[in-house]
This record gives structure tokens, sequence and C-alpha cells, in this order.
């Protein structure tokens, strides 16, 4: 006999987690039934899926390291896996029906990365250089910038942008003070 989610939910039981010990309901533990006995897990479904996120960014670290391979950031809070190969799809995105359906999990991802430890095509980055990377193409750090070579390169691409807009808009006035002043005379007359 299996029980859905709704089904244990409907039950209306709770139960503690022994992992975050708090009480939930009998839908959020797994079940799993074992020679006509139901049985249900002691840890609840967040704090399994918790523990073993955990353990996959663990062995992740123990296979590529446990710093930034741009700035050396060390806080594993930080860190995340950064696929190396350019114009690749890691997740396995599809294009489906108008929508981005993603094919593999970061579990998935994390997997592949363990299993071949490969630095080649994986590393370890802080979610800032991974964010720089996706963004930018490349870290700023790798690229040698500083503050204030990037704030620089900020004003460059700001100048002038705007002023076409300006100029057209003022253009634009003029041409209808002209019409207004032809009319007037026009009515005038």
């Amino acid at each position: 006999m299996y029980l859905d989610r709704k089904s244990r939910d409907a039950i209306g039981e709770k139960k503690f987690c022994v992992r975050c010990d708090k009480e939930k309901r009998l839908g959020q533990f797994a079940m799993r039934e074992r020679k006509g006995k139901i049985y249900v897990n002691n840890i609840c479904t967040a704090c399994l899926g918790k523990a073993q996120r955990s353990r996959a960014k663990l062995k992740l670290f123990e296979a590529l390291g446990y710093a930034c391979n741009c700035c050396g950031e060390r806080n594993p809070q930080f860190l995340t896996l950064q696929h190396i190969e350019r114009g690749s799809n890691p997740y396995g995105k599809k294009w489906v029906n108008g929508k981005y359906v993603v094919s593999k999990i970061q579990s998935q991802l994390y997997a592949e990365a363990i299993k071949s430890g490969d630095r080649t095509k994986y590393e370890i980055l802080c979610m800032n250089c991974n964010f720089a990377h996706g963004q930018y193409g490349e870290c700023p750090h790798r690229l040698g910038l500083t503050p204030e070579d990037i704030i620089e390169q900020l004003r460059a691409d700001v100048k002038g942008v705007g002023t076409k807009y300006r100029r057209v808009r003022d253009t634009a006035r003029k041409v209808d003070d002209v019409l207004k002043g032809i009319a007037k005379v026009s009515e005038d007359v």
C-alpha cells in the first residue's frame, strides 16, 4: 500500500524530525512499505535533501579543491561549480514549446564533475567570479582589472548615450514651435 503526500497529510498525524527537532505533518517524511507494513523515516524530506546536497558539495570540493580558482575565496557558502567549456550546455537546456527545459539538475552535474575530476572541464569559482564570467565573459581578477579601470570603462560606455534622444526631442520641439507659429499666422490672415 502506497500513500502519496496528500494522502499522508490527510491522515492529520504529525511527527518530530530527529534532525531539525521540529514537529511536521506526516506528508513531510519519506515513507516506504516493507512486508505489508508502512515505515516512516525519522528525518523529514527537507533535512534529507539538505544532507544530500551537502554530501555532494563536500565530494565536489574533495575532487576539485576548496577554493575559488580565480580569487582564492575559501568560504564554502560562496563556492560553486563552473563548467569551463565555452559554448557548451552543461545542464542540457533545450528549447521546447517556447521555454527552456532543463534535462540535468545540479546534483547530476555535480556527480559528473566528481566522477571525472577533470580540472580542464570543471572548476570551483566563488559566486562573484562565476557571475562575472557568465555576465562579462571573464572575471576582472583574471583580466587584471582594478575597480578604477572598471569604473572608467562604465563611464566610457555611458558617454554619449542619450544625447541623440535629447537632440531629436529638442528638434521636434522647435518644429512644433514653428508649426504653431505658422498656424497662428495663417489664422490672423
